[in-house]
């Protein structure tokens, strides 16, 4: 065993797990001459007392994985599903799920208070930490002479782990997930000659408010099956074959329309919680007029408007920007103007026009606003800001750059991606002076 020595790869070295890292492993230390140095273990849990093995060394960390556990935390708990501890879609099912949340809050509040954005938070669980998922991404091998494996991929690999079940999918996908692998076994293409092996990117799976299920799947000759609708898939263009050509899914008390290849929130009950979350502040707020950016498919839009006399929603991509539209004439809304556009480009333009909005709603991708974004929403400069993230590192960049103009009035975060270490973030920016 070595101690207070050089780390290399291969070394055995025994550690304290004292923290949850924001991606969802536990850090420890080990002293060496030089200093300490972090250390980075996939299941392990704060409070775990470990032997593991040195897998990769960086600059200023290692990673290792876990060789035995000595002393287990007191926050362990027996994972839910046999297939956690091979597959790479859950990451923290070995701890309690009430500590679980405590640590993602305490984790995404550290990378926050680093830049300066340091507040009292609520956690706020809003369902079930299983049976939440309404949609997955599954993979498929299909061999000449084997029945089609499907699951997910291991951790760091590419490796598939054929799974019997999933439970955090919610039933009804569950039941696609099972029959998946019969299903395609009627339906995959010939191999050709010396071909020991096919990979497909098989399947989106969503779950409908009416308890069927759709299945996309990139397979280029599957015409019938018992799926609500079917995609050919080619690139980023996803074409319908049969069934549904887009689906409906719940945004609190309203239901909207997307195309399967479209962002919604995989957990539904979180999502119409984080809608009311921002719905709520804005209420509060009471503004006269809103702009939204990175709006989708108008899961918040749609309940902007009926808060402000006037709701700008912009939105970059061509088919939600139409599918946008969509759901503002499906629910006769029409105080609602929509543009087509990145949002720094909009943001630009307002804060050169001087037309300053009195709300700013964002929810960007995990990259967040970005640099020329988060500058232009400065000088802008709109009363309030309601910043939804999914990523506490973008959204941390992102408030080095409005901090200075705002203070911080409610900090929220919303588990909407149990057993794993994401978490979502709502914050409520108020303009100084």
């Amino acid at each position: 065993m070595r101690r207070n020595t050089p780390l290399t790869v291969g070394d055995t070295v025994e550690l304290e797990i004292e923290a949850l890292a924001p991606t969802g492993l536990g850090v420890g230390r080990y002293r060496t001459p030089d200093g300490w140095v972090s250390v980075f273990v996939p299941h392990t849990a704060p409070g775990d007392a470990v032997r593991c093995r040195v897998a990769r060394i960086y600059k200023r960390y290692a990673e290792a994985d876990l060789v035995h556990l000595l002393q287990p935390s007191p926050h362990r708990t027996e994972p839910a599903c046999p297939h956690f501890f091979e597959c790479g879609a859950c990451e923290l099912m070995h701890i309690e799920y009430d500590k679980q949340l405590a640590f993602k809050a305490d984790a995404a509040s550290f990378v926050l208070k680093r830049a300066g954005v340091e507040a009292p938070y609520e956690t706020i669980a809003p369902g079930s930490p299983l049976r939440y998922r309404a949609r997955a991404e599954l993979h498929c091998i299909a061999g000449r002479a084997n029945r089609p494996r499907v699951g997910y991929f291991a951790r760091r690999s590419h490796e598939l782990v054929e799974l019997s079940g999933c439970k955090v999918l919610v039933a009804p996908c569950e039941e696609s997930l099972r029959a998946l692998p019969d299903l395609l076994a009627r339906c995959l293409p010939v191999s050709r000659p010396g071909t020991d092996e096919l990979y497909f990117k098989t399947a989106i799976v969503w779950e409908y408010p009416q308890d069927s299920a759709l299945v996309w799947i990139r397979l280029k000759a599957l015409r019938r099956s018992g799926t609500a609708g079917l995609y050919r898939v080619r690139g980023d263009k996803a074409e319908p074959l049969t069934g549904e050509p887009v689906f409906r899914f719940p945004s609190d008390a309203v239901e909207l329309v997307a195309h399967p290849d479209s962002f919604t929130q995989v957990n539904w009950a979180g999502n119409s919680r984080l809608v009311r979350e921002v719905v709520g502040i804005a209420s509060e707020i009471g503004p006269r007029s809103v702009l939204e950016l990175h709006a989708g498919v108008g899961n918040f839009t749609v309940h902007l408007a009926a808060i402000a006399g006037r709701t700008t929603a912009v939105e970059a991509g061509k088919k939600e920007t139409a599918l946008l539209r969509k759901n503002l004439e499906l629910l006769e809304i029409t105080n609602v103007s929509v543009q087509r556009s990145l949002a720094e480009r909009v943001l630009e333009r307002a804060a050169a026009s001087g037309h300053r909005p009195d709300l700013v709603v964002c929810d960007p991708p995990r990259g967040g606003l970005g640099p020329k974004a988060a500058d232009s929403l400065a000088s802008l400069a709109p009363d309030h800001i309601i910043y939804v993230s999914c990523n506490p590192a973008s959204l941390a960049r992102d408030l080095k750059t409005l901090i200075a103009k705002y203070e911080l009035r409610m900090l929220k975060f919303i588990d909407l991606f149990p057993q794993t270490p994401h978490i979502e973030t709502v914050l409520w920016l108020s303009r100084k002076g």
